[in-house]
């Protein structure tokens, strides 16, 4: 139907559909732009069906989750640790036993290590040194590829980040919004954490500094 399609354009397009949600979209312009992407023939049908979405979505608690979100982000504060690397390895079991003493070193470089397991691969965060003896270590064919010169750039919030809807999307929006490539992103207990180029450093702090200012 109409209205499905309407629904699944304005769902698959993060930007249009905040901007709807908070009155700040023509509706008109809008509709014209859904009728000839997706080849409609009715546009006074898709109007319709854009209306009754921005009815429907100011129905909802945006506006408490939203203040919900600030309130999380305003008690927060932004760490950066700089000289990180991230290296990408096959997800071979027999990597793992290797694990211990790449763990060590990291530590006693003062970088806390972060490891994350894919179906195909294993990404290991840590420094620039442990990288490197990482690289003489592991066999050629098990190793993708290391990052080096990196910047790790984390938010630590309170616990009630563990109950706030949409923290990292609206972090992780503002940071690409503006341009900046994130590399590697996670999120562990309150931290949630971007990996950046160093050359984005103080543009990802500032952004990030502005996110957790109240309003």
């Amino acid at each position: 139907s109409t209205a499905a399609v309407v629904r699944d354009y304005i769902d698959t397009h993060p930007s249009i559909k905040d901007c709807l949600t908070d009155g700040l979209i023509n509706l008109s312009a809008l509709s014209r732009r859904i009728v000839d992407e997706r080849e409609l023939e009715k546009p006074e049908a898709v109007l319709v069906a854009c209306r009754r979405y921005e009815q429907e979505a100011a129905k909802k608690e945006t506006p408490h989750l939203e203040r919900r979100l600030r309130a999380t982000l305003a008690k927060s504060r932004v760490e950066i640790a700089s000289r990180v690397a991230i290296v990408t390895l096959r997800a071979d079991w027999k990597i793992y036993r290797r694990f211990e003493m790449f763990l060590r070193d990291s530590l006693a470089e003062g970088q806390l290590p972060k490891l994350i397991q894919g179906s195909r691969a294993i990404t290991f965060i840590t420094d620039g040194r442990t990288a490197e003896a990482m690289r003489k270590e592991i066999e050629p064919e098990n190793l993708i590829d290391i990052q080096k010169d990196l910047v790790e750039i984390s938010v630590a919030s309170p616990e009630s980040i563990r109950t706030t809807p949409g923290v990292m999307s609206f972090l992780y929006g503002s940071l690409s919004s503006n341009g900046i490539n994130v590399l590697e992103t996670m999120s562990t207990y309150t931290d949630t954490i971007f990996i950046v180029e160093s050359q984005d450093m103080m543009r990802s702090f500032e952004i990030l500094s502005r996110c957790l200012e109240s309003e």
